[in-house]
């Protein structure tokens, strides 16, 4: 069966009208090699609450570096971190230009004269350590499965499949072969700019091109494959110009609090978009069956969302946690707070180790209200 994690509902059928009239004989047929499909990746294809994944990357990066260093509390973005800059971290839940750009910048300094494997050791370093802070487990176990069954759907029509985002490229090509089954270069994204020396590839401190966000997408698309998408995909306000390039648009809306989280910050005006230009707006609770990609998803199906430590909890004690981000910061955010680098009310130290979720826990959660 096709999509089979997407229920018979009026925007999966709306996905294989338009594929299907776009592959088959007639007036609206296109040529495999137009097919092309760009996905932004926060919020499209994994989880992007209570920030999205690469900023807990480098918030922890930059953390450690500035005790070693003090000094660098003095430049950003580690003053905004030392500091714990509301309006900073706000900027980075919401990826106001300004804000990525600050990083980004911050990240081409930081690996500046570097070769691409010692960036890649760290990243994957994080990706194995690090734990999402609700559901406790990493990052990369909270990939959509439905948004993977789309990738295998459009490839399974001669589509060739691109994520496309403001988020680091470097970032996302480490694990995009693994857990999207896309090859490193079909990951477009804001990047830094490389040099041949000594025998060796180098990152720079420069930036190549400009943000992959807003109308930077669709023109890191076309750079990329001098084309500009058949079918996009999406979820906020800054994919509004890749969706409006494309034949057809799909929005993901967060409207799951259960099984992932329900917010429409930074996606009103998106949102809006869809319903004035007849765009398919997907809602997470209503369309998928199933969430995630991973094992987490047999009980998360269960309604049993929460992590473990939180499930002795009082129910008070739980809302709280899930609106108050501890001081210093909005709710939510990651921010450094002494040895640890803290997202939302939850705690992990700078190492890595964070809330874990072994099998004999997974077991322990059947017990939890709503499991089978």
């Amino acid at each position: 069966m096709d999509l089979p994690s997407w229920r018979d509902s009026g925007s999966r059928r709306a996905v294989v009208e338009f594929v299907e009239s776009v592959t088959r004989p007639g007036a609206a047929f296109v040529p495999p090699a137009d097919r092309i499909a760009a996905f932004d990746n926060d919020g499209t294809l994994w989880v992007e609450q209570p920030a999205p994944p690469q900023f807990d990357f480098l918030l922890r990066v930059w953390s450690q570096e500035a005790r070693e260093n003090p000094s660098l509390a003095e430049r950003q973005p580690y003053k905004a971190i030392v500091e714990r800059d509301p309006a900073f971290f706000e900027g980075l839940v919401t990826q106001d230009p300004d804000a990525v750009s600050s990083l980004e910048s911050a990240a081409a300094r930081s690996w500046a004269g570097t070769t691409p494997d010692v960036f890649e050791a760290q990243v994957r370093r994080w990706a194995e350590t690090v734990k999402q802070p609700r559901f406790g487990v990493a990052y990369t176990d909270l990939v959509y499965r439905p948004m993977l069954e789309l990738f295998d759907y459009l490839k399974a029509h001669d589509f060739r499949v691109f994520v496309c985002s403001g988020g680091g490229r470097d970032f996302m090509r480490v694990f995009a072969e693994e857990i999207w089954g896309l090859p490193k270069e079909n990951v477009i994204g804001t990047a830094p700019a490389y040099e041949y020396t000594d025998g060796r590839i180098v990152r720079t401190d420069r930036m190549l091109g400009g943000l992959a966000l807003g109308a930077g997408k669709p023109e890191h698309i076309y750079a990329h494959t001098g084309r500009l998408p058949l079918f996009a995909a999406g979820n906020a306000d800054v994919d509004i110009e890749m969706l409006t390039t494309a034949s057809f648009a799909l929005l993901i809306s967060h409207d799951d609090a259960e099984r992932e989280y329900a917010y429409t910050k930074a996606a009103d005006t998106s949102l809006a978009k869809a319903e004035k230009l007849g765009w398919v707006v997907v809602s997470m609770k209503g369309d998928w069956s199933a969430v995630f990609s991973s094992m987490y998803d047999e009980w998360s199906l269960h309604g049993c969302h929460e992590s473990i430590a939180d499930s002795s909890r009082s129910p008070a004690a739980r809302d709280r946690s899930e609106t108050s981000g501890g001081g210093g910061g909005p709710p939510g955010v990651a921010r450094a707070d002494g040895d640890r680098v803290v997202v939302g009310a939850h705690a992990c130290d700078s190492s890595g180790a964070g809330r874990v979720m072994p099998s004999s826990d997974r077991a322990r959660a059947t017990a939890l209200p709503g499991c089978r």
